[in-house]
């Protein structure tokens, strides 16, 4: 469809909004949190209510505005999730080499997780637990120091990768791991995983790497 037509077909349905001015504001809201956010995740208190008008009644709308600037709006409702994502891929994250080796990390358990609690929308870990598998990488053979770690943990919890409520200092925290972690990572097995983690053995801390890609 060319941009005219797009634009066209958003004028319409915005036109619908436009006699309201709160639905025109939380258009507005939704667009400015999934450009700064890029998820909104149901299993999210925070994002809950705008997750349901996100992916109800302005849906359509949403879509076109996105797709005007080259960007398409995805829900995934199985996954709990609906997000943006750049067709040029000029959204795409930007990690440094603990973030991203912790986003393998979350997405190891979070894979195994899956499996063992079914019944839960988000796998719930320990920071013991990622501590425990953080060092059987061998990649930070001298450790890392709380600081670097906690810095890390609040850059994927922005991203909305995880979330914590608690001092994540402390090693019986929770931290929950949300399903953006599999659009984010692409992996087909442990194994991959664990063979994407052994490329990071030795690398330079101060590297950056995007997450969907990093092996």
């Amino acid at each position: 469809m060319g941009k005219l037509n797009v634009l066209s077909d958003f004028q319409e349905k915005f036109g619908v909004l436009a006699s309201s001015e709160s639905k025109c504001e939380r258009f507005s809201k939704i667009v400015m949190r999934l450009l700064n956010e890029t998820f909104l995740v149901q299993d999210k208190k925070q994002d809950q209510d705008d997750y349901y008008v996100a992916t109800g009644s302005y849906k359509a709308v949403l879509e076109d505005y996105f797709r005007f600037i080259d960007v398409s709006f995805i829900v995934d409702k199985e996954k709990r999730l609906c997000y943006i994502k750049g067709d040029n891929e000029r959204n795409r994250l930007r990690l440094r080499k603990l973030e991203t080796v912790l986003l393998l990390l979350f997405r190891s358990l979070s894979y195994r997780g899956e499996r063992k609690v079914a019944s839960y929308n988000a796998v719930i870990v320990t920071v013991d637990e990622v501590l425990k598998k953080l060092n059987e990488t061998e990649i930070y053979p001298d450790g890392v120091t709380m600081t670097e770690f906690k810095s890390a943990l609040s850059t994927l919890k922005r991203y909305k990768v995880i979330d914590f409520q608690d001092d994540p200092a402390k090693g019986d925290t929770q931290i929950a791991i949300y399903n953006s972690i599999v659009v984010l990572v692409d992996s087909s097995s442990l194994s991959e995983l664990e063979e994407r983690l052994s490329k990071y053995i030795g690398g330079n801390e101060d590297e950056e790497a995007n997450p969907s890609q990093a092996d």
